[in-house]
């Protein structure tokens, strides 16, 4: 590599950066881009100092440092993990919270969902660790342009939803159900979570109220 020349402020930056560029373990598609929203001035000015550090001359990289759980103790609280509940963790990141649950109880499953790759590796290797325990799932967040649930209730008509329900959800209670669905949006406020759809479901059908329990 050629020398290049940086002056005294942007020195330590440079160095901050070609530390973590020097590890073995970085995932340059995740590298942080705030390193670099400092601009290096690449003309020559005063106090300015030759940079030739060779990257083969790297110590080895470091294991990477657990992810330490900051709420552990409450999650297990609030969720009260038990023999063959099975738990969702949307937001997998490093894997500490999940590791924490499956600590505690022997018998607990885990869904472990991300949408980084990163974070995905972290649920395979913890897959390892916990066999028929842990079941990594790589999530795509929807495009926001699409069409949602809620807007899909809001708009379709009482037959083409008793359709969906009665062949696709092969539900018994079809007909009422789609028939409360369409008469609501004039009785009552748009339908925005499923605790509210299924209240309204519960209200004629009779059954009792999963939210509940």
């Amino acid at each position: 590599m050629g020398s290049l020349l940086f002056n005294n402020t942007s020195r330590g930056h440079l160095r901050n950066i070609m530390r973590i560029i020097e590890r073995s373990d970085v995932d340059l598609l995740r590298f942080p881009t705030f390193l670099m929203s400092k601009k290096i001035s690449m003309s020559s000015m005063k106090d300015t100092v030759t940079c030739q550090e060779p990257l083969s001359q790297a110590p080895p990289s470091p294991k990477p440092v657990a992810h330490i759980p900051v709420m552990a103790r409450e999650v297990l609280e609030y969720l009260a993990p038990r023999d063959n509940a099975v738990i969702l963790d949307t937001t997998f990141g490093a894997g500490g919270h999940s590791r924490k649950i499956l600590e505690s109880c022997p018998g607990v499953r885990l869904m472990c969902l991300d949408r980084d790759p990163v974070a995905y590796k972290y649920a395979e290797e913890l897959q390892r660790e916990y066999p028929n325990r842990v079941f990594p799932l790589l999530g795509k967040f929807r495009d926001p342009n699409q069409l949602t649930a809620a807007d899909i209730l809001s708009h379709i008509d009482e037959d083409s939803l008793y359709k969906v329900l009665k062949y696709y959800g092969e539900e018994s209670n079809a007909r009422k159900i789609s028939r409360v669905v369409v008469e609501s949006r004039h009785l009552f406020r748009k339908l925005h979570t499923t605790k509210e759809l299924a209240e309204l479901v519960m209200s004629v059908t009779g059954a009792e109220n999963p939210c509940q329990q």
